[in-house]
């Protein structure tokens, strides 16, 4: 790339919609924006205690290393969150890459296991039921468990790496499964209906391109090596990603368009489903929609 950052005159990096940007003014950019979407959705607020549901891939790592500057500055508690799933394939390397760059920023580390949880590891849960997709079910339960230990330890706001680009598939899967009611729960700060015992999720990186993301990683040096869920080719997100990776590459605004209509119908969407309330799980007591909730039917399935 030949051009000069259009705010200096050193050599360009990177093209946005306005125009291009050098190394330190890509990172400034990024940091502004990220920065600026949680000042202005109040994703988080003084008093907040903020964990990071580290997974040790590029996304939750920039998430960790951006709520770091912004919760140091503020004196709001940071921590991170890893669930070990049990999966032996990715298990060391990816136990390697959380502690060693917890360790590095100076970051508190928590890690639960699947094992110690539900007495089995995920490996084992998909033998169990390898006609189920495998994300499916790997979700059902991470999401219980971050959700139980963060409660335990305080915490007030749960981030996760979800960037744009993650919204847009997201945003297509729920197209694909006629599931509207999804709709309403989206956003910066999923959710609308409000319980206790459910920790809020926020969504730091909801206006950065998946693109953008790795070329900020790099540039930082966060030495994040691309770790590959060897279940993560059966899901429906894999397919739904490689088409609109696809499409960004003819219609480049594709991403930014699908999640921009997402938030301008996303109010229609809440007027229908805002009645709906949370109960307890008849079996666990967690939160939930229904008489027993996704987690507890799984497992019930898993000891059949």
């Amino acid at each position: 790339m030949a051009e000069k950052c259009m705010h200096c005159t050193k050599k360009a990096i990177f093209k946005h919609e306005t125009g291009y940007l050098c190394r330190n003014h890509f990172i400034k950019y990024i940091k502004q924006k990220v920065f600026k979407t949680i000042r202005l959705n109040e994703l988080i607020v003084p008093g907040d205690k903020v964990a990071v549901g580290f997974s040790g891939g590029k996304d939750s790592a920039v998430v960790l290393y951006l709520l770091k500057e912004y919760c140091s500055k503020r004196n709001i508690n940071l921590v991170a969150i890893h669930i070990d799933e049990g999966i032996s394939k990715t298990h060391n390397k990816i136990m390697k890459i959380v502690n060693d760059f917890c360790k590095k920023h100076e970051i508190e580390l928590y890690n639960f296991t699947f094992i110690d949880e539900y007495n089995k590891t995920f490996d084992e849960v998909v033998k169990k039921k390898p006609e189920t997709i495998p994300c499916t079910m790997c979700g059902i339960l991470r999401r219980n468990l971050i959700n139980k230990k963060a409660r335990e330890l305080k915490i007030t706001k749960l981030a996760t790496g979800h960037n744009l680009s993650d919204e847009a598939q997201t945003l297509m899967m729920n197209a694909f499964q006629n599931k509207p009611e999804l709709i309403a729960r989206s956003g910066m700060m999923p959710g609308i209906i409000k319980d206790k015992k459910f920790i809020p999720r926020i969504k730091p990186l909801y206006f950065v391109k998946e693109e953008e993301v790795k070329l900020f990683a790099k540039l930082l040096k966060l030495n994040i090596p691309n770790i590959k869920c060897p279940y993560s080719s059966r899901s429906l997100r894999f397919q739904v990603k490689d088409h609109l990776e696809q499409l960004s590459k003819r219609f480049t605004h594709i991403t930014s368009n699908i999640v921009r209509f997402n938030l301008q119908i996303k109010e229609m969407v809440q007027d229908k489903y805002k009645e709906q309330k949370l109960s307890k799980c008849s079996v666990c007591g967690e939160p939930s929609n229904k008489k027993i909730c996704n987690k507890c039917l799984l497992l019930r399935e898993l000891e059949k």
